[in-house]
């Protein structure tokens, strides 16, 4: 009998055998589902199909940071998915629009709200007390979660505001 932690600590810390566990119950069948049709991360049933990258992103080719964007936007946004994009304006040196995107995008509940807040929170700790901390942000409040490759190949950061979520590599 291992020694019992609060959640969040188990996320902020990175303990994969708690995602691991997650996967058991609830089955990689139907977390797989899920991320292709609901959050359309692009997974491959071949090769993506395993408790590796269902619950701790070892997925065949990697995860790409378009689909690490995606699959984070829900938690700071009400559980509400929109695809990932890049940009959404761009203003000249006089505060004129250049560009802006076209705001009839429409958002897909894909998580409840209590769910989307309770995450929100537990990826919060990560910046706070967690492999995160560097990501701590001064002049807003954000959250995140750190990733790593075998022997520290590749590290990877997910981040997120109320307005933004990004992917860094």
């Amino acid at each position: 009998s291992g020694e019992r932690l609060p959640v969040y600590t188990l996320l902020a810390e990175s303990y994969n055998t708690t995602p691991a566990q997650i996967c058991s119950m609830l089955g990689i069948q139907n977390i797989f589902d899920f991320s292709t049709q609901k959050m359309k991360l692009g997974l491959n049933p071949d090769t993506d199909l395993t408790y590796a990258a269902m619950s701790i992103g070892a997925t065949g080719s990697g995860p790409s940071l378009m689909n690490l964007a995606n699959a984070y936007m829900p938690f700071g946004n009400g559980g509400v998915y929109y695809e990932a994009h890049i940009l959404s304006r761009i203003k000249d040196s006089s505060s004129n629009r250049v560009y802006l995107e076209n705001s009839t995008i429409k958002g897909e509940q894909v998580i409840g709200e209590d769910t989307a807040y309770i995450m929100n929170k537990l990826l919060r700790e990560v910046v706070l007390n967690g492999t995160g901390e560097k990501a701590l942000l001064k002049n807003k409040q954000n959250a995140g979660k750190t990733g790593t490759a075998e022997n520290y190949r590749d590290i990877l950061f997910v981040g997120l505001t109320e307005d933004f979520v990004s992917a860094v590599w």
